[in-house]
């Protein structure tokens, strides 16, 4: 979607720079810039209310995307389950060099 907009944009700015080289009086020569400007702002403005994802996993599927919340709680459990996974190898690790120590 995002490159179609872009490449939209692309085919349409010759034509909205024409504007600024017709008679329009006052107005004409700031035209193309306040129509790409108010573009700009109300594309800002839309993305808005989309949903934050930092510190959130990105959904690689549809699936995903359509119970976003399970997979991200589903991703949050991996998470921890790896982390337990490697302190339980470190302090196995640290047992293991404490015992040759003895040794």
């Amino acid at each position: 979607m995002g490159s179609f907009a872009g490449r939209f944009g692309g085919i349409l700015y010759p034509y909205v720079n024409y504007l600024s080289k017709t008679d329009s009086g006052h107005w004409g020569r700031r035209l193309p810039l306040l129509i790409f400007g108010a573009l700009s702002i109300a594309g800002g403005f839309l993305a808005l209310p989309l949903p934050e994802t930092r510190h959130r996993p990105l959904a690689t599927s549809i699936d995903d995307v359509e119970h976003y919340d399970e997979f991200c709680r589903r991703h949050l459990q991996q998470q921890q389950q790896q982390q337990q996974r490697h302190k339980s190898a470190a302090a196995a690790q640290h047992t293991h060099t404490d015992a040759v120590e003895l040794l």
